[in-house]
């Protein structure tokens, strides 16, 4: 019942139009070939400077790192989806808590919905919100991924999930003389769409950030621009984690290509959003009649003038990007 409240409050948001299977309901590769499937993975290292100060974030509000960086996971999310309550899965380990659960074999790993609402405020805030969210969702990480959907009665539960991993435990391994890592190779597979994970270095502050993705149904354009958006966010926390997280810079995020989730085939769209389609149609058609209705008609240049003052008036009153009036 628990999971199926949460589910509820929190459906799935889907990073954009468009299923992740043909019309018969088979998930396709770059190929098209049904039941076939390929992930890529990109890799990014965090910059130095910015993982450090991550680090000194986590430690100054008492959370862990794992959790500052599901907060920005989430914000670009929300960004990507449009949705302030953004939905994503969360590889959590459900080893036993006792003095002999060493001793056991396994991998105790589980994948659970994570979502809930960014509500506006710093991004000290949306991390402290986050790390509640954590300490419910504890309680209740045993039950194994397919039966929270049976028990919510849901499909899909979600597009992209979040990893954290730090194997702390290899650090003292590492300090040992005459040990010395000249080599490092990982292969790892994924079932959701998108898998976003961070590693963090088990011998000090460095942090990788990586996306696997299934291609049939993200192209390399739509995870250069989520790698971009999760950027921007992990910046803007890092510079400022007192500064409202709504105020995250987007302009420069124009430029990169929506992430429209699609097969490899269909083409990419001409417009990045809603407003540069209208404002280029606009000045090519100002005479042109926008909208009608019983109280009269308005042309492109007029209803973008209007639609402009009131955007300006907003911004006066205090209204941040993104901010739902």
């Amino acid at each position: 019942r628990a999971w199926r409240e949460r589910v509820a409050r929190s459906p799935a948001t889907p990073l954009a139009g468009g299923d992740v299977a043909n019309g018969d309901g088979h998930a396709r590769d770059a190929s098209g070939a049904a039941g076939q499937r390929t992930v890529a993975r990109v890799v990014r290292r965090v910059p130095q400077p910015l993982a450090a100060s991550l680090v000194a974030h986590a430690r100054t509000l008492g959370i862990e790192l794992r959790t500052l960086l599901l907060a920005a996971h989430l914000r670009a999310l929300s960004l990507l989806t449009g949705s302030d309550r953004p939905v994503t899965g969360y590889v959590v380990h459900n080893r036993p808590d006792h003095a002999q659960s060493a001793r056991a074999a396994g991998l105790f790993l589980n994948t659970v919905p994570f979502g809930t609402r960014l509500a506006p405020g710093s991004w000290a805030g949306l991390a402290r919100h986050v790390a509640a969210v954590e300490r419910e969702i504890d309680a209740l990480k045993r039950l194994p991924l397919a039966a929270i959907a049976d028990e919510a009665g849901a499909g899909r539960l979600f597009d992209v999930a979040f990893n954290y991993i730090h194997f702390r435990v290899y650090r003292d391994a590492l300090a040992l003389p005459g040990v010395t890592v000249v080599d490092f190779d990982a292969h790892e597979e994924t079932d959701f769409p998108l898998l976003v994970q961070f590693t963090r270095d088990p011998a000090g502050d460095g942090i990788d950030v990586s996306l696997h993705y299934d291609v049939a149904q993200f192209r390399t354009s739509h995870i250069e621009r989520h790698l971009a958006v999760l950027d921007a966010a992990l910046r803007d926390m890092a510079s400022d984690i007192d500064a409202p997280w709504l105020a995250m810079p987007v302009s420069g995020l124009r430029d990169v290509p929506a992430a429209t989730r699609a097969p490899a085939d269909v083409p990419a769209l001409r417009y990045a959003n809603l407003c540069d389609a209208f404002e280029e149609i606009a000045a090519r058609y100002p005479d042109a009649v926008a909208v009608s209705g019983d109280a009269g008609s308005l042309t492109y240049a007029q209803l973008d003038a209007r639609a402009n003052a009131l955007a300006w008036t907003l911004r006066e009153l205090g209204a941040a990007p993104e901010q739902r009036i």
